[in-house]
């Protein structure tokens, strides 16, 4: 189940990220910020009280782009199709706040995440 990010997934919001990202993770700060800004947009994917995995897009005033800030699928939740069920939720969101473009930045040794945004 897709939903809107709330305050009450900020721990394992943080416990996710800190399992899926060894650098230049975002702090239980940013989660905050990101929930509450009227620039971003932040959905979980959960599976009963299991947080799976979540995606950030981030939008621009006065353009017609998004950016796609980040996803993340937790290990025991991967392979399973829920990686491109959030991207296309991320594309949805785009769409909706009249964005045509949807960018992305992705480190270059990160295999699994460059494969999901070529499909």
């Amino acid at each position: 189940m897709l939903r809107p990010a709330t305050l009450d997934d900020l721990d394992n919001l943080v416990e996710l990220e800190n399992i899926s990202f060894e650098i230049d993770g975002f702090t239980r700060r940013v989660f905050r910020y990101l929930i509450s800004s009227a620039h971003a947009e932040m959905l979980v994917s959960m599976s009963g009280d299991k947080l799976c995995g979540y995606v950030v897009v981030l939008f621009h005033s006065g353009t017609s782009l998004a950016r796609l800030y980040s996803l993340a699928v937790h290990p025991d939740c991967q392979q399973q199709g829920l990686g491109a069920r959030l991207l296309h939720a991320a594309e949805q969101v785009a769409l909706d706040h009249n964005c045509i473009t949807l960018r992305l930045e992705v480190r270059t040794d990160n295999d699994s995440a460059i494969r999901l945004y070529r499909k």
